[in-house]
């Protein structure tokens, strides 16, 4: 009886072990101790994988190659963001919400605005070119000097005469840059000759009369036949003054008008006569010297020497480049 209770025994035993074994080793390898995979290269239940190389749900990869915030961005090379929305493979620098360039050439010198004097001295203008060397230079100053094509010299040491003399050797002359430009609606730079004060400085002129509300920044090249507190302001086609040797020689052919008054006295100050003479004389020639005699017929008005008050101010930077006066 007890050996058959031991058989018994035995057979419950091995019947118990042999079924754990069927469970666990099926396919005779150990390999299904889980329902995850330790090891896998991608998942397929939406969980984590810690070496994944893509993300199939949008959840956290630790080793993805793409870079997720929760929106759509696919490998971008994009240089900059925009607006945090989706950038796709961009090479633009840009901004969605940029509304200029800052460095645009239309904002350079197109919105001066002078402020009005508080105070100042009464004065008057007239206005002239003459194509001479102007007085300020000569070594008084590094004003630039040009040759009869309007070329600068590199050096003033290299002119030995004034278009305005009879001297020979090495012709100097006014350069076209001198001429007049507006910077603003109701600012302008230029150049004068003036007989008080030093070669270089600068002064405010706030006109009076039909350009009362406008203003120039001017700076002094040039003494003439003038009297004081009387600025004469250089623009093209205004009369060639005392000086009438040089122009000339510059541009052969031109009929210079009236000799202190210029085109507008000959066309009885009408703007249009007096832009034309101007179109005539420096059109395809010199444009310099073209806009800065439609700039009398345009922002001046073509007025006829207006009174001022004026006072002295630092140089804006402009003309100084434009003069090489510093």
């Amino acid at each position: 009886m007890k050996f058959f209770y031991g058989l018994l025994f035995i057979f419950w035993l091995f019947s118990g072990c042999s079924s754990d074994i069927h469970e666990v080793g099926e396919d005779g390898i150990y390999d299904n101790l889980s329902d995850g995979d330790a090891d896998g290269d991608a998942d397929g239940d939406g969980d984590s994988d810690s070496d994944s190389d893509s993300d199939s749900d949008g959840d956290s990869d630790s080793d993805s190659d793409a870079d997720s915030d929760g929106d759509s961005d696919a490998d971008s090379d994009s240089d900059s963001d925009s607006d945090g929305d989706s950038d796709s493979d961009s090479d633009a620098d840009a901004d969605s919400d940029s509304d200029a360039d800052s460095d645009s050439d239309s904002d350079s010198d197109g919105d001066v605005v002078i402020t009005p004097l508080s105070g100042g001295t009464s004065g008057v203008t007239t206005r002239y070119w003459d194509c001479c060397v102007p007085h300020c230079a000569w070594g008084r100053t590094n004003i630039d000097v040009c040759d009869s094509n309007d070329n600068i010299f590199a050096s003033q040491s290299m002119v030995t005469s004034s278009s305005c003399d009879n001297n020979g050797g090495t012709v100097g002359f006014q350069c076209s840059t001198m001429a007049p430009w507006q910077v603003g609606p109701k600012a302008s730079y230029g150049f004068v000759a003036f007989n008080t004060g030093n070669c270089g400085d600068c002064y405010q002129l706030d006109f009076k009369g039909a350009l009362s509300g406008k203003s120039m920044i001017v700076q002094v090249i040039n003494i003439g036949d003038i009297g004081a507190n009387h600025f004469d302001i250089l623009i093209p086609g205004g009369g060639l003054g005392y000086m009438t040797q040089g122009c000339p020689k510059e541009f052969p052919g031109v009929d210079w008008g009236a000799q202190y008054g210029g085109w507008a006295l000959d066309c009885g100050y009408s703007a249009s006569c007096t832009a034309a003479k101007c179109r005539d004389a420096f059109e395809g020639k010199n444009q310099n010297m073209l806009d800065g005699c439609l700039w009398y017929t345009g922002w001046f008005g073509t007025a006829d020497n207006p009174d001022v008050t004026f006072a002295p101010v630092s140089c804006p930077a402009a003309i100084s480049q434009r003069s090489n006066i510093w």
